[in-house]
């Protein structure tokens, strides 16, 4: 990845950037000793304790300081992630904040399994929401390489305005022509990966898919449930 353009800006950087992640692993579980492998796999790796602990390592990335932690593990499967962040060191004990911002880490999963198809699914839905000059783009690459999902949907929005040093509002700060750009050449050489944007809107949309999972395509039902995940849409509808 190169080095993206910057402008420089009057004050605090108050843009609000939305990065909402849908990770998708997927599994052909057609037995029931199978599905117990993947639900048992799924609690060992991805629990609340583990999940706090990739987190931790995303706010070292963007530089961000935790200013609370929530977590919960949900019976019988399940967890959520919950951190509240700052973009600077902060001394809570003094209440000398110096940016208190509505930065943000969500995370939430959800395994499932659909019997008649023979297919376990665990989603982890990821929403990591920054102002000031944290980025939220810069740790995909960390989250990819945590997870391995075999589909993604990222889904990025920037809303409200900031002003330069000459005083002009600025919507945008920095120039984004696609989220694949957002990766290192590593990860994307994995997937098959389509952009739907509006930049006009200051709104991005990659879905991608792991080439591994095209090995699926003559498997009948069971591609036509990856095919649902992917398309986030029902096969065969509009």
């Amino acid at each position: 990845m190169g080095k993206k353009k910057t402008i420089e800006l009057h004050g605090f950087n108050n843009l609000a950037k939305s990065l909402d992640l849908n990770l998708y692993i997927v599994e052909h579980t057609p037995t029931d000793s199978d599905k117990k492998h993947f639900i048992s796999f799924v609690d060992e790796h991805y629990s609340s304790a583990k999940l706090m602990s990739i987190m931790e390592g995303v706010c070292r990335d963007i530089d961000a300081t935790i200013l609370d932690v929530s977590t919960y593990d949900y019976e019988p499967h399940g967890a959520s992630a919950l951190l509240l962040l700052a973009e600077e060191d902060t001394n809570l004990h003094k209440k000398t904040i110096a940016h208190l911002d509505k930065s943000h880490i969500s995370l939430h999963t959800y395994p499932e399994h659909h019997c008649s198809v023979g297919m376990s699914t665990f989603r982890i839905d990821i929403s990591v929401s920054t102002c000031g000059d944290i980025s939220p783009l810069t740790v995909l690459d960390s989250l990819f390489e945590f997870f391995s999902p075999n589909i993604a949907i990222l889904d990025y929005n920037v809303r409200g305005y900031t002003r330069d040093v000459e005083g002009r509002k600025v919507f945008i700060d920095r120039e984004i022509g696609s989220l694949q750009s957002c990766f290192g050449d590593g990860t994307l050489e994995k997937y098959v990966s389509e952009d739907f944007n509006t930049p006009e809107l200051r709104s991005y949309y990659t879905r991608m898919m792991h080439r591994d999972l095209l090995s699926w395509k003559d498997e009948g039902l069971l591609w036509d449930e990856v095919e649902e995940i992917y398309l986030e849409r029902l096969a065969g509808g509009d």
